[in-house]
């Protein structure tokens, strides 16, 4: 069992899940899928599993980090979190009515990674 734990691969297996839910992604998504470098947060979360970091500074970290007094820039990687959501870069896009499609993106991943219920429903048609 201590084989398993201290393996860096330990960090890899548990991130698997959580990327997913945080939805990770080295591309922007849309039509226009241009490639986008999130390794900084992979490599922190997988840190994160690695060292055991307490669950409330992961959550704080990855909410808020950049906000805490002097933050590292651990703190700050960690604040990726709210920057997974696919981002469309195509021509033509009126920018106020995508503003809104990120914040309910943010806001739907935010109630499925940490309240653990869906709150898509709560969006107006």
């Amino acid at each position: 069992m201590d084989r398993l734990l201290n393996s860096p691969h330990y960090g890899e297996k548990m991130a698997v899940d959580w990327l997913d839910l945080a939805r990770f992604a080295d591309s922007y998504g849309y039509t226009v899928d241009r490639l986008r470098d999130m390794s900084p947060y992979r490599d922190w979360v997988i840190k994160a599993f690695n060292e055991n970091q307490p669950y409330d500074r992961f959550v704080q970290w990855q909410l808020a980090g950049d906000l805490f007094p002097n933050p590292t820039k651990e703190m700050i990687i960690a604040t990726a979190f709210n920057r997974n959501h696919p981002q469309n870069m195509e021509g033509g896009i009126i920018e106020e009515e995508f503003q809104t499609e990120y914040v309910v993106d943010r806001t739907n991943t935010f109630g499925n990674a940490f309240l653990g219920v869906s709150i898509g429903c709560a969006k107006m048609p």
